[in-house]
């Protein structure tokens, strides 16, 4: 076992459902919102998730693009390193939010 950000404690390749159900989404989903401006969002996918940033679109609203970043990184099994790169660029909101995910996720 590894533990990850957020002190998510993770099986060695545990992807999928299981995956998806340890996290507090809408708390991850609000930390994306706080940490980025739609530009700096667009920008942290080219740079960090470039299958994310293939597929947004200028007619995409900011929403949209956080939940097709969030919905590619539960589906990849990379909620780890997203919240990684987040604390990486923006560590003031990670910290803010990080004990939203920290107990509920655990139960």
């Amino acid at each position: 076992m590894a533990e990850g950000a957020g002190g998510k404690r993770q099986e060695a390749g545990s992807k999928g459902r299981e995956d998806d159900e340890r996290w507090n989404t809408a708390a991850v989903r609000d930390l994306l919102s706080a940490a980025f401006s739609d530009e700096e969002l667009v920008t942290f996918c080219f740079d960090c998730f470039p299958a994310v940033y293939e597929e947004l679109g200028r007619e995409m609203g900011k929403g949209q693009k956080v939940q097709r970043l969030l919905v590619h990184c539960l589906r990849r099994g990379q909620m780890e390193e997203l919240l990684a790169r987040v604390c990486a660029c923006n560590p003031a909101q990670y910290a803010r939010f990080a004990a939203r995910w920290g107990e509920e996720a655990e139960r």
